[in-house]
């Protein structure tokens, strides 16, 4: 099911991401995520299928420091490329210290 527009800031924030970072993320201007969040704009599809699959992964790290070190300068540089290729990796991410994959101690609530 894919994420609500209303939704979208509460991705961000929790995540501990600035709109300037997070827009790169996603190669649209950080007046683009300010839209989004606020309801002016209605944020296109497929940036809903995209942020719904980084809350997914943004919820395998069970803080905000290692999503952050997961979120590599070569990723933010990369713009939306190097973003759907960390999405769509098949490479387990970082879980938490007991490999456990209870979402209680994620970063986002699921």
């Amino acid at each position: 099911m894919l994420i609500a527009q209303e939704e979208i800031r509460n991705i961000r924030k929790n995540c501990g991401l600035s709109r300037e970072i997070f827009a790169r993320l996603f190669l649209v201007a950080p007046m683009t995520i300010t839209y989004w969040e606020s309801g002016r704009s209605k944020t296109p599809e497929v940036y809903l299928v995209l942020l719904t699959k980084f809350r997914y992964k943004a919820c395998q790290y069970s803080s905000v420091d290692k999503l952050k070190k997961a979120i590599t300068k070569n990723m933010i540089e990369g713009g939306l490329t190097a973003t759907m290729e960390w999405l769509y990796s098949n490479e387990q991410s970082q879980k938490h210290s007991d490999n456990s994959t209870d979402s209680t101690n994620s970063i986002l609530p699921v």
